[in-house]
């Protein structure tokens, strides 16, 4: 399980942010990945915590996570696991 903050500390409304797990390695997505919430639009200053579900058997290495939106630069962070 991942869990993820998002926050909008620009001055703009960030529309339609889209969560992608992927393989850190290959860049290939992570399948089945089950999303609390995704596609979400924040307002400046706004937060939402969205919880990521995987089978851990998907990947060996540390998944990395793809973040793109309607009015954001796409993006990619990895995730560190505990």
């Amino acid at each position: 399980q991942v869990k993820v903050t998002l926050t909008n500390s620009g001055a703009a409304a960030a529309l339609l942010v889209k969560l992608t797990l992927e393989n850190a390695a290959s860049g290939k997505r992570i399948l089945p990945a089950y999303y609390s919430d995704n596609y979400v639009s924040l307002l400046p200053g706004e937060s939402r915590q969205i919880t990521i579900d995987y089978p851990q058997s998907a990947t060996k290495d540390a998944p990395k996570l793809g973040l793109r939106g309607w009015n954001l630069t796409a993006t990619s962070v990895e995730v560190g696991l505990k």
